[in-house]
């Protein structure tokens, strides 16, 4: 992953992708069709920011063929509650209680969205 493939993200209009309850206001990262807080079934897409502080990381050095090794992966607590895994590369001197900004790169054949830590950073509140 290179600055150029994914550019620092501004941490106002960063957002990571989900659905929210129209009930209850819940938001969740997986593309569920009923809310696992009040079972509401109205849920719409929705994103939060990606500002967070980064719970733990590790560095995979083993792994499938086709990711090139070794990468990083952090559980970031975003400001909103949620935490979520995203990928780092093995070069940036990420530590737990770091304020990263995470911003997705993709999605997975199974639609979740695919999140890395931007080379910015956002202040943790």
């Amino acid at each position: 992953m290179s600055d150029a493939e994914h550019p620092a993200p501004d941490p106002q209009t960063a957002t990571v992708p989900g659905r929210r309850c129209a009930n209850c206001q819940h938001f969740s990262l997986s593309p569920v069709q009923v809310c696992p807080e009040c079972l509401g079934s109205e849920l719409h897409a929705d994103g939060v920011p990606g500002d967070g502080v980064v719970y733990s990381r590790t560095v995979v050095r083993a792994g499938p063929r086709d990711r090139d090794l070794p990468y990083g992966l952090a559980y970031v607590d975003l400001r909103v509650g949620v935490r979520v895994l995203a990928n780092f590369p093995v070069g940036d001197p990420v530590l737990p209680g770091d304020a990263v900004t995470v911003h997705t790169v993709g999605r997975t054949d199974d639609g979740l969205p695919l999140l890395a830590l931007g080379h910015g950073t956002a202040s943790a509140t």
